[in-house]
């Protein structure tokens, strides 16, 4: 399975408020053609902190919405938020029921501090639950910098590691200007999955 994230933008100003729009795209290996594609299982865990309340948030649930509308009902879906708590907010399992699904995105809200390495072990183990031998992909989405729990890049990259021995690998996408860019790379390094980023990181803002 192969993740990609789009943005709509390529500058930002510093001086205004601004809105991002998110898109992220989910592509299956192809198969054979005269067998059904094997159901895939795809976590998230979305940082809901305060800082993300300025449109990342929002842009973000829009994107997984979209994602959700698109995935087959076998496939097993599941979202884990945290600040400094975590709520698992979709438990892992088949989309039997999407509306319920994406009534519950939208129900999500902006809370406080960031304990990233709670919000990724809890995404972890609902992923192992449904993976069924098949492995799992689990894509980690944050804004900022691990605040509190296990706050160093290299002991998160070692947890990553582990998970993919289990089969289930990480990507990571990094939101705005000031997210840890060295713990979110090394988590997807450790993971074998993809890191991605805003282009707003490598292009000056204007102002």
């Amino acid at each position: 399975m192969h993740l990609n994230a789009h943005l709509d933008v390529d500058l930002i100003a510093v001086e205004q408020e601004d809105e991002l729009a998110l898109m992220l795209e989910l592509t299956a290996p192809p198969g054979p053609t005269t067998e059904e594609r094997a159901p895939a299982t795809l976590e998230v865990v979305l940082d809901r902190s305060g800082s993300m309340h300025d449109g990342k948030l929002e842009a973000a649930l829009t994107a997984l919405d979209a994602l959700v509308a698109r995935l087959d009902p076998t496939d097993r879906f599941g979202l884990v938020v945290f600040d400094d708590q975590v709520e698992v907010v979709v438990p892992a399992g088949p989309l039997t029921d999407k509306p319920a699904v994406r009534e519950a995105l939208r129900r999500v809200a902006p809370g406080g501090m960031r304990n990233l390495s709670a919000g990724y072990l809890r995404g972890l183990q609902e992923a192992r639950r449904v993976a069924d031998g098949r492995g799992a992909t689990l894509l980690l989405l944050s804004d900022g910098h691990a605040n509190t729990g296990v706050t160093e890049a290299d002991e998160l990259e070692s947890i990553a590691a582990n998970a993919h021995r289990q089969g289930v690998t990480t990507g990571t996408l990094g939101l705005g200007l000031g997210y840890d860019e060295v713990l979110m790379s090394g988590v997807a390094r450790g993971g074998s999955g993809n890191h991605m980023c805003s282009p707003r990181r490598a292009t000056q803002p204007v102002g």
